[in-house]
């Protein structure tokens, strides 16, 4: 058997490293020209090498853009010989690591988590202190004081009353305030993190002559 070069010509498609397993070859390559439409869309063209035994070969070219349109996938071979039986797409994709920022965001999430829950314990303590507050203004038995000690009492129960909102609403400003970072955060976060980008792959079945 004997070793043919393949010159191979993609529209959308690329070429640059090669691995061959048994008969299954898989192969990417850089783009030699590019054609960009006035109306939208563009036509690029890859062009690469790539050494085959004689016989019939599966060809998978990976990381093609998602936006590949199917209809005008061509291949080609300088090579007349060589013919195409078959072809079909698929999908791949790879992952891209963390950065330490992804990190250091965490720990800083993690720290408003723990503020915010502080902040949700002190909320939630001062709002029963207001319920018991207004519980005690509507209780009949106030009225069995004399006067002046029950307006002094509902004086005092309303001035606690209006402190405790005060702080209330100053906590929930807080948490309010809070959520704002963490959701700035987040998008931070997501933008940093790992992140899976989606390629089109194209594979072609070939046979080589003797």
């Amino acid at each position: 058997m004997t070793n043919r070069m393949l010159t191979v010509l993609l529209a959308g498609v690329s070429f640059a490293s090669l691995q061959a397993n048994a008969d299954d070859f898989t192969a990417t390559a850089p783009i030699s020209d590019v054609v960009v439409y006035r109306d939208g869309g563009a036509t690029i063209t890859r062009k690469g090498t790539i050494t085959l035994t004689a016989g019939r070969h599966s060809l998978t070219i990976d990381r093609l853009t998602k936006a590949l349109d199917e209809d005008q996938l061509f291949i080609s071979f300088d090579n007349p010989a060589i013919k195409l039986y078959g072809s079909k797409t698929g999908t791949s994709y790879v992952v891209n690591p963390a950065s330490d920022r992804q990190a250091e965001i965490q720990k800083k999430l993690e720290a408003l988590q723990a503020r915010d829950n502080a902040l949700k314990s002190d909320e939630q303590a001062k709002d029963m202190q207001l319920g018991f507050l207004r519980s005690l203004n509507q209780k009949s038995d106030t009225q069995a004081l004399p006067l002046d000690d029950w307006q002094k009492a509902l004086a005092f129960i309303g001035e606690q009353s209006a402190k405790l909102l005060a702080d209330i609403e100053t906590i929930r400003q807080d948490r309010r305030n809070l959520a704002e970072e963490r959701a700035a955060l987040m998008r931070e976060l997501k933008d940093t993190g790992p992140q899976r980008q989606d390629f089109t792959t194209a594979t072609f079945e070939v046979e080589t002559p003797t």
